[in-house]
C-alpha cells in the first residue's frame, strides 16, 4: 500500500482544474441565462360581455393599459356590455362564466392551467375569455468548448 503524500504532478492539477471549469460551465449553461434587470414585464387582462357572451384579452406594460386593451378587444368582437374581469403580471388569466357562479377568474403559468383552475372553481361553467403575457425566451446553453478528459486513468 502506498502512503506517499506528495503533491500530484502539475499535469494532473491542470487536468483537474480544466475539468472543474468545464463542469462549472455545463452547470451554468443548464441553468440558463439570467433575465436582464430591465426585462420587460407585461400584464394581461381579460374582459367579458354578459349581454351577448363575447370575451376579449389585452397585453400591455401596465395593468391599466392592458385593461383598456381587453375591453377594446371585447368591443371589437361585438361585445355590447364589456367589463374588465381581471389582470395579472407575467402569467396567464382566464374567466369561467355562467356556471354555479356568474364568473370566476383564475391565474396560472399557462393558459391551460388558468382555464382549468377557473373551470374547477365554477361548476357547469365555460371559458369566457383567457390570455397570457409571455415575457421571456428560453435560450439553449452553448456546447462545451473543450472535451472533458478523466482525471484518473480508466482501465
Amino acid at each position: 500500500m502506498n502512503t506517499n503524500t506528495k503533491n500530484p504532478p502539475a499535469r494532473d492539477r491542470i487536468v483537474a482544474a480544466t475539468m472543474l471549469v468545464a463542469a462549472g460551465a455545463i452547470v451554468a449553461g443548464a441553468l440558463g441565462a439570467a433575465a436582464p434587470a430591465n426585462a420587460a414585464d407585461n400584464y394581461v387582462a381579460i374582459a367579458w360581455s354578459n349581454g351577448n357572451g363575447i370575451g376579449g384579452a389585452g397585453v400591455a406594460p401596465d395593468a391599466h393599459t392592458a385593461d383598456i386593451a381587453a375591453i377594446n378587444d371585447c368591443v371589437s368582437k361585438g361585445g355590447d356590455h364589456c367589463g374588465n374581469y381581471g389582470d395579472t403580471l407575467n402569467g396567464c388569466i382566464a374567466v369561467a362564466v355562467e356556471g354555479a357562479q356568474l364568473f370566476v377568474t383564475a391565474t396560472g403559468p399557462t393558459r391551460g392551467a388558468a382555464e382549468q383552475s377557473a373551470l374547477a372553481q365554477n361548476a357547469g361553467s365555460h371559458i369566457g375569455a383567457s390570455g397570457c403575457a409571455v415575457t421571456y425566451t428560453r435560450i439553449s446553453p452553448p456546447p462545451p468548448t473543450a472535451p472533458v478528459r478523466p482525471v484518473f486513468p480508466v482501465g
